[in-house]
C-alpha cells in the first residue's frame, strides 16, 4: 500500500523520488531494494519510460525566483470533450522549476495572453521571459503586452533547441506524468492539475527541494500518514508538527520561523549554482559566468539584441 501510494499515486518517479516520498513517513530495512523491484515491475513505467540524454544542457543560472521565467507549448495533444483542448502552455521560473499549466484549444498570442493575465494577477510579474522564436511568442500582440507591463523579452536563437532546455526537460516529465495517470489520451486535462502538483512537490537532486518548496516554503501534502497511521511515521514526523502548531496564538511564529527557513534554502540554492558554475568552469565547458545580483538583469535588454547576448553571457546555445 506504502509503495502504491508513493509511487502510482504520486506522479511515477524514479527510485529517488519515491524513496524521498517514502522516508519522510515510513522506513524498513529493505526499502531501498524493495523500491527498485517496484518500479521495474511498474507496467506504464516500462510503457512511458523517457529516452536518455547523452550530453548534459548547460544551466541559466538565476539568484531569485521570478527573476526568469521560460514558457513553451505542449501539443497538440488528444482533443479533450466537451471543451475540446489540444494544448498545454507550459511556464517554468527558472529558480525554483516551479511550473505553472494553462490547457488551451489552441497555439496562439491571445492563449498566451490569457495564461499571462492569470500568472500575472495571481503570483506577479518576472523580470523578464526567455522564449523561442515561434510565431506564438514573437508577435506584436504578445511583444505590446510585455512591455505594457515592463516585462523583458528574450528571444533565444533561431532552432537552438539547447537553449530551451530547462523548459524541454520539465515538458517531458509533464507529459509523462500525464501519460502514466490519464485514463485515455483524451481525457489529459482531468489529470493536469494534479500532474502539475506532482511535477512541483517532486524533490530536484542538486536543489535538494521541491520546487513548491522553494517557492512557496510549503511541503507537499501526502496521504502516506493516514493510511499507516501515527505509530509508522518518521521521527519529528507530521505528527509532532501538528502537535507544536496547534495553538492558534503560536501562528504568527510558526510563520516567521518559516520565512526564515524559506530564506536559507533559496540562500543554499544559490550556493549550490555558485558550485556548479565553478565545477563547470574547470571543465571549460561555461564560456563566461553572470555575476551574482546585476549580472543577468544586466543582459535584459531588447528582444533584438536579447540573443546573442544571452547565448554569449550565460554559456546558453
Amino acid at each position: 500500500m506504502a509503495l502504491r501510494e508513493s509511487h502510482d499515486n504520486s506522479g511515477h518517479w524514479a527510485k529517488d523520488g519515491t524513496l524521498l516520498k517514502l522516508r519522510g513517513c515510513v522506513y524498513w530495512p529493505s526499502q531501498s531494494t524493495d523500491v527498485e523491484r517496484y518500479i521495474a515491475g511498474c507496467l506504464p513505467c516500462a510503457r512511458h519510460a523517457p529516452a536518455q540524454r547523452s550530453q548534459l544542457l548547460r544551466p541559466v543560472i538565476t539568484h531569485r525566483p521570478f527573476q526568469l521565467l521560460a514558457m513553451d507549448f505542449i501539443g497538440p495533444l488528444g482533443k479533450t470533450e466537451p471543451a475540446g483542448l489540444q494544448y498545454i502552455l507550459h511556464i517554468m521560473d527558472y529558480f525554483s522549476r516551479y511550473s505553472f499549466t494553462y490547457p488551451s484549444t489552441s497555439a496562439n498570442a491571445p492563449d498566451v495572453i490569457r495564461a499571462l493575465d492569470d500568472l500575472f494577477h495571481r503570483f506577479t510579474k518576472p523580470d523578464a521571459f526567455f522564449l523561442d522564436r515561434g510565431q506564438h511568442f514573437e508577435n506584436q500582440l504578445v511583444e505590446r503586452y510585455m512591455e505594457e507591463h515592463g516585462v523583458k523579452l528574450m528571444f533565444g536563437p533561431s532552432g537552438s533547441s539547447k537553449s530551451f532546455g530547462l523548459v524541454e526537460r520539465g515538458n517531458r516529465i509533464l507529459e509523462d506524468v500525464i501519460r502514466k495517470t490519464a485514463t485515455s489520451a483524451s481525457t489529459w486535462d482531468l489529470v493536469l492539475s494534479k500532474a502539475t502538483l506532482e511535477v512541483n512537490s517532486r524533490v530536484i537532486g542538486h536543489l535538494r527541494y521541491s520546487p513548491l518548496n522553494i517557492l512557496m516554503g510549503l511541503s507537499p501534502s501526502s496521504s502516506l500518514p493516514n493510511l499507516l497511521g501515527d505509530s509508522h511515521l518518521a521521527e519529528g514526523g507530521i505528527a509532532q508538527w501538528i502537535q507544536s502548531i496547534s495553538d492558534p496564538r503560536d501562528h504568527c511564529r510558526e510563520v516567521q520561523r518559516h520565512l526564515l527557513d524559506l530564506t536559507t534554502r533559496r540562500a543554499e540554492i544559490a550556493q549550490s549554482n555558485e558550485e556548479e558554475k565553478a565545477k563547470m568552469e574547470e571543465r571549460g565547458s561555461l564560456r563566461s559566468w553572470v555575476p551574482a545580483g546585476e549580472g543577468l538583469l544586466s543582459l535584459l535588454e531588447p528582444a533584438s539584441m536579447a540573443a546573442s547576448t544571452f547565448s554569449k553571457s550565460t554559456g546558453v546555445g
